[in-house]
């Protein structure tokens, strides 16, 4: 009877996450996986994934999925609700990674590796660039412009990528201190956290228009946000080490 390949593949993606938080998708060798997994050779993890490559698209679709499913069920909600609030859509944006620094410690190492990926997409493959258009930001975007009639396209394109940089980065960096063994040293709560947290990102889509702002731009105050906001517009943090594996 053959062997259940359900674990070596995990302890291969478990590696993989370990490591590319520990020190950088850009680094980590296909050789340093298999080793940190515990295997003799590369053939499981070419079995299983077909490459480096292949595994990060599995890691990535494995927790991207979650926040796509996540995000979009918020931001149905929000839209059933028949109110013209930003702060329900903001919520969609910002929950889905908030929720994951409460998670395990892989959801906490995939903020690392997700900030990674968003801070340089050289690091990424055609495949995790499709799965992060396909991450339910563009659905949040568009709902976003339709509530922020007062912002001109060009700033409501802009202060959208800085509230993708702000989820991205901020979510990260607690993830990264949590990981480190530092939560205690954190100076909010986790629900104090995701709610202050909130307040920021709608305030980043709200804030009025400066007269120097309204001056220098160009853009009609009608119609959807131009140019990238997904979370692939967003800059990541440095990396640290992921803590360990809860058991």
């Amino acid at each position: 009877m053959p062997l259940d390949p359900g674990p070596t593949r995990r302890a291969l993606l478990d590696a993989a996450i370990r490591l590319f938080a520990l020190r950088g998708v850009d680094v980590v060798s296909q050789a340093e996986i298999v080793r940190a997994a515990g295997q003799r050779n590369t053939a499981a993890l070419v079995y299983h994934f077909g490459g480096r490559d292949g595994l990060l698209e599995a890691l990535v679709d494995e927790h991207l999925t979650r926040i796509r499913n996540r995000r979009l069920d918020l931001l149905a909600r929000a839209v059933a609700a028949t109110t013209t609030e930003v702060r329900p859509i903001v919520e969609a944006s910002v929950l889905p990674f908030a929720e994951m620094v409460d998670g395990d410690w892989r959801d906490r190492a995939y903020l690392q590796i997700h900030a990674d990926l968003t801070d340089d997409p050289a690091w990424s493959t055609a495949d995790i660039e499709e799965q992060l258009r396909r991450s339910g930001a563009s659905e949040v975007r568009e709902e976003l412009a339709r509530r922020t009639p007062h912002l001109p396209a060009d700033l409501r394109a802009e202060r959208a990528m800085l509230l993708a940089a702000l989820v991205v980065r901020v979510t990260s960096a607690r993830a990264r201190a949590i990981g480190r063994g530092r939560g205690a040293e954190l100076a909010l709560p986790h629900r104090l956290f995701v709610a202050n947290l909130v307040d920021a990102a709608v305030a980043v889509m709200t804030a009025p228009v400066g007269p120097e702002t309204a001056a220098l731009t160009t853009g009609p105050t009608s119609g959807p946000a131009d140019g990238p906001t997904s979370d692939d517009a967003a800059t990541g943090p440095a990396r640290t080490s992921p803590e360990p594996q809860e058991q």
